[in-house]
C-alpha cells in the first residue's frame, strides 16, 4: 500500500466514499525518493519491459477491485530515473 503525505492535493487515508465519489491521491516525486525505491523495488531487471506491466490496483469494501495502467507519463519518469543512475 502506498501512503500519502498530509496535504491539501491529496484526499486522507483511510476514507469512505459514496455512489458518485471519488477520492485523489498525489505523491510528491520531486521532494521524496519515490521513484527511486519504486525501481529498486520492482524494476531493476528488465525495465522497460516491466514498466509496461504496472498497475494500480482498488479494492472496495464490497468487494471489487479495479485496475488501471500507469500513466505513460509516470512510466517515462521511472525509465528516465533508470536511464539517469547509468549515466551520472
Amino acid at each position: 500500500m502506498q501512503t500519502t503525505i498530509r496535504d491539501n492535493l491529496s484526499s486522507p487515508l483511510p476514507i469512505r466514499l459514496r455512489d458518485g465519489e471519488e477520492a485523489n491521491y498525489m505523491i510528491p516525486l520531486e521532494e521524496t525518493n519515490w521513484l527511486n525505491d519504486f525501481v529498486d523495488n520492482f524494476l531493476l531487471s528488465y525495465p522497460k519491459i516491466r514498466s509496461r506491466f504496472i498497475k494500480i490496483h482498488v479494492y472496495t469494501s464490497v468487494g471489487n477491485t479495479f485496475e488501471a495502467k500507469i500513466e505513460e507519463g509516470l512510466r517515462k519518469k521511472l525509465l528516465e530515473t533508470i536511464k539517469n543512475r547509468s549515466n551520472p
